[in-house]
């Protein structure tokens, strides 16, 4: 006794609740700030994809402080903070494989100046916004935390010996470096 197979229709249709083409749907659009770019093929941009987009956006955080977020964004991906890993099959000099993640480096680096200067909670809290997309607008304390960190990061720096030779340089003609932290009395 062989069994016989019979194809089974689904007792609905299979369709788009609604129409869908290259420049987004209506939900899309309803979720987003969408821009359509014109020229011979028009594109969709979403304006909003980030947290730290709407943050923008909404007069949250300047330009200086989204470009440091979006520049802890890029360093997150090359470090790959994300499921898919570091990536261990790197190549290194002579054609060597090299197991170091070198991309965790800048990273740490970037997370380490906010953590010397303002604490753990701080570094939590931007990873939270910028690499996981936590909305934190509601909480005061958090978005202060958030703007302090983007705006150390935004401002560059460290203590690179071409920084104090700039400074020692500026010293010595009388005046202060542009970008170059300002010590005051207090």
């Amino acid at each position: 006794m062989s069994a016989q197979w019979e194809p089974v229709t689904p007792p609905f249709k299979l369709v788009a609740t609604e129409q869908s083409h290259s420049l987004g749907n209506r939900q899309l659009r309803r979720q987003h700030s969408v821009m359509i770019e014109g020229g011979m093929i028009p594109r969709a941009r979403v304006m909003d994809q980030h947290m730290i987009d709407r943050y923008l956006m909404g007069g949250l955080l300047d330009l200086a402080q989204h470009r440091a977020a979006e520049r802890v964004l890029e360093l997150a991906t090359i470090a790959g903070i994300w499921p898919t890993g570091i990536n261990w099959h790197g190549s290194g000099v002579k054609g060597e494989r090299n197991y170091v993640p070198y991309g965790a480096f800048p990273f740490g680096r970037a997370l380490v100046r906010v953590k010397r200067r303002y604490g753990r909670y701080h570094v939590f809290v931007l990873l939270e916004v910028v690499c996981y997309d936590v909305d934190v607008h509601g909480d005061d304390y958090k978005m202060q935390c958030l703007t302090e960190s983007l705006g150390l990061l935004s401002r560059g720096g460290g203590s690179g010996p071409l920084r104090k030779l700039r400074a020692a340089a500026d010293k010595k003609k009388g005046g202060a470096h542009e970008g170059a932290p300002v010590a005051v009395a207090s």
